[in-house]
């Protein structure tokens, strides 16, 4: 009887996974690059992390559904993300390559950046004086011009003087756009720019009413496509 009972310890330790599926891929970029040092994430019993030290992973997963989260950094700050919905229905061998799109979250899920302290810079003029200096004296302009034509109208010739600073920051966008080969994330626009989410959102609505791009929505962000006419 003990013999009997020891050869069934030993049939369960030699073969623990006999109903699992074999789940294994690689993980890549938006750009088909692959990635190391990813983590991975699965909402198994208990939960699983795991950090690939190259860019091929593999697990082994009873019969059942999951979430398979996987997450890449560089000086801890999330740059992409990826999040895949599988079902194990039996066993077998099965590949399952993971494509991590560029984060377009701010917060942080994994790591504790309370000890971080960030401040948008808003001194954009600071970063294109000549740009700046273009808008000024436009302003000159225009306000010599409505001087001697007729009285001004102040919420006129402020709209104006709006309307013309606005159209700087298309031109940026679009020339921003275009050096990262027609694709940028929101997020990196604000980032280059060093202007608000508020006016990102504003400036990219009025250049997708004009054609000039496209959105397409990935996660809690978008993913800036630059039309070409």
């Amino acid at each position: 009887m003990k013999k009997l009972m020891l050869f069934v310890l030993c049939l369960i330790f030699i073969y623990p996974n006999v109903n699992a599926a074999l789940i294994q891929g690689t993980v890549y970029d938006i750009s088909l690059n692959k990635l190391e040092n990813v983590i991975l994430v699965i909402n198994t019993e208990p939960e699983q992390k795991l950090v690939l030290m190259d860019s091929n992973y593999s697990l082994n997963l009873p019969k059942g559904s999951y979430n398979i989260k996987a997450f890449y950094y560089e000086n801890r700050i999330l740059e992409a993300s990826s999040e895949q919905e599988i079902s194990v229905a039996s066993e077998g061998n099965y590949t399952l390559d993971l494509i991590l799109f560029p984060s377009l979250e701010e917060e942080d899920i994994l790591f504790n950046q309370s000890n971080f302290e960030f401040q948008e810079d808003i001194g954009f003029e600071k970063k294109v004086p000549t740009l700046f200096l273009i808008a000024v004296g436009l302003a000159v302009v225009l306000f010599i011009i409505f001087k001697f034509k007729k009285k001004p109208n102040k919420k006129e010739l402020e709209k104006e003087l709006e309307t013309k600073f606005d159209d700087i920051y298309l031109n940026n966008v679009i020339n921003l756009i275009k050096k990262n080969e027609g694709r940028m994330t929101q997020k990196d626009i604000r980032k280059e720019l060093k202007i608000s989410e508020a006016k990102v959102s504003l400036i990219l609505t009025q250049l997708e009413s004009e054609g000039r791009i496209k959105k397409i929505k990935k996660g809690r962000g978008n993913i800036v496509i630059l039309n070409k006419n």
